[in-house]
């Protein structure tokens, strides 16, 4: 999550919402980026070398999460999907995504994301519930800011 003041808060997901693959605009889901940023994602025979891969590596403009921006971070409803293309028409003409990496390491798990997000708690009803819908065909669920954390 990125804070931008006034302008809102920015924030990666881990799944794009639409597929299991890559979505339509191109969005791709967490499983898959560090393969590919690595060089590991053309066959499913090179998943078991994850584990042992270190380091930083780059994303590519076509290697990218989900991002959503918050034009207001406690009102969900104001959720907007974009990609890098739209970065100057929503922040400006200079704006920019100067980097953007995955990186292995070994440090422990922070989940602190509900402590960032005032709604958050919305997404952890049953299964079904605990979703936002913002669009047709766009919705905030608690996989696309945790994985598997109960």
């Amino acid at each position: 999550m990125i804070d931008l003041g006034s302008r809102g808060a920015v924030t990666a997901t881990l799944v794009n919402g639409e597929s299991y693959g890559a979505a339509a605009d191109g969005a791709i889901n967490a499983l898959w980026l560090l393969p590919s940023a690595f060089g590991k994602g053309s066959a499913n025979s090179e998943l078991p070398e994850l584990p042992r891969l270190r380091g930083q590596r780059d994303l590519a403009p076509d290697n990218m999460p989900r991002l959503i921006w918050f034009a207001d971070i406690a009102d969900p409803k104001t959720a907007r999907k974009f990609k890098l293309t739209d970065i100057p028409q929503l922040f400006g003409a200079n704006a920019r995504l100067a980097a953007a990496f995955v990186e292995t390491t070994s440090d422990p798990i922070v989940l602190d994301i509900d402590k960032k997000i005032p709604w958050f708690a919305t997404l952890r009803r049953p299964l079904g519930q605990g979703v936002i819908q913002i669009d047709y065909g766009f919705a905030l669920s608690k996989p696309m800011f945790i994985g598997d954390e109960t």
